[in-house]
């Protein structure tokens, strides 16, 4: 990818410069603002920043001069054929339960060949970690061949990162918005996140930014997300009151509040997917707790996994003792991370999400290893 960085007076000079080399299909990756110093004494002359990219693919991006491709209707099925299909899933369930059983115990067995006589306790740790056990094995038969110790924390952690997908933050465009919706379970920290996301976007990037409220199940969800939306001096709407805006001559960003499901609540998922295919969204981010252990993570995974998830990103890390969860879904999962928050009121307790960073905490209290991570 070719990357530039364009400097204006203003943002929208800028964003004329990203549009005339490198076209309505640049990606954003990042803006500021520069303050230049110049006469001792002088207010600082302010510059617009924009750092963009070419080349990238355009099929996940909503244009504003296009209109949304129509999706088809699902046909309807009689309650015979419903009931019928039921069963079927439930035997397959079941057979796959089954199956995953037999594949778990196979994979343990087969790490523990594998894992060297002086790797047992770091495996331990691992483990203590949340880590899966076939994702343990993975990064030791990776350094096994090439190092004389297997005790070595810095090629542990090279072979760690090595497995995982990097991180996917939402993504900007010079032309058109992007609408990215957040989901997850009860209590998972999905407004506090968006809220951070929002303040980083406003405030620090100047990228517009809208919220739209979809929970219609609390009450309160919505005047909570407009007070805030009050304090950032942007727009917020309600699901059935938002409409998507035409002309776009900005990069643009929808941020999406959905309600939290519990898992099984399966009519719930449904009517959530009814109103995503409404929305038409860009990207669809599963927020999980850092506390949630990768057993229960996995059941969040399969049950949230019709709504076509894109990201996931991962919560109160500051309320947990084991990270293992972030590198189990970016590691054998493939999963893609978008970012990483702490706590629930400080909008800077937010970032994207940085696995080298993570795996200190993982090490930084080991003391009966040869080395130690800085």
């Amino acid at each position: 990818m070719l990357i530039k960085n364009f400097q204006a007076d203003s943002m929208h000079e800028a964003m004329k410069r990203v549009k005339q080399e490198f076209g309505t299909d640049a990606v954003i990756l990042n803006s500021q603002v520069i303050e230049e110093k110049g006469v001792p004494g002088s207010k600082p002359k302010k510059r617009f920043e924009i750092t963009a990219g070419k080349d990238v693919p355009t099929g996940s991006r909503m244009s504003g001069t296009h209109a949304p491709t129509a999706r088809p209707e699902s046909p309807r099925l009689s309650v015979e054929e419903k009931r019928l299909i039921g069963d079927v899933g439930l035997v397959i369930r079941r057979f796959e339960k089954e199956l995953n059983y037999l594949v778990h115990t196979q994979k343990e067995i087969r790490a523990l060949l594998k894992t060297p006589a002086e790797a047992k306790s770091l495996c331990a740790h691992l483990e203590v970690h949340d880590f899966e056990k076939d994702l343990i094995a993975q990064i030791f038969n990776d350094i096994s061949g090439n190092s004389e110790s297997t005790n070595d924390l810095e090629k542990i952690r090279a072979a760690l990162l090595r497995n995982c997908v990097n991180p996917q933050p939402i993504k900007m465009f010079a032309s058109g918005l992007n609408k990215a919706v957040f989901v997850g379970p009860p209590g998972s920290g999905k407004s506090a996140l968006l809220s951070k996301i929002a303040t980083n976007f406003v405030f620090k990037r100047g990228i517009r930014t809208t919220l739209v409220n979809m929970d219609d199940y609390q009450p309160f969800a919505g005047k909570s997300l407009s007070a805030y939306a009050d304090i950032l001096k942007i727009p917020c709407h309600d699901g059935p009151e938002w409409s998507e805006p035409r002309i776009l001559d900005d990069f643009h960003v929808i941020l999406a509040d959905t309600k939290g499901i519990p898992i099984g609540a399966k009519d719930d998922l449904e009517e959530l997917q009814a109103q995503l295919e409404k929305f038409s969204p860009d990207e669809i981010h599963l927020v999980l707790p850092a506390y949630c252990l990768w057993r229960e993570a996995s059941r969040w995974l399969e049950f949230f996994a019709p709504l076509g998830l894109t990201q996931i990103a991962v919560t109160f890390l500051d309320q947990t003792e084991s990270f293992g969860l972030p590198f189990n879904l970016a590691g054998n999962k493939s999963h893609k991370l978008s970012y990483f928050s702490w706590g629930r009121n400080k909008a800077s307790m937010v970032e994207e999400a940085d696995l080298f960073s993570l795996s200190n905490k993982i090490f930084e209290k080991v003391e009966d290893f040869d080395v130690q991570f800085a």
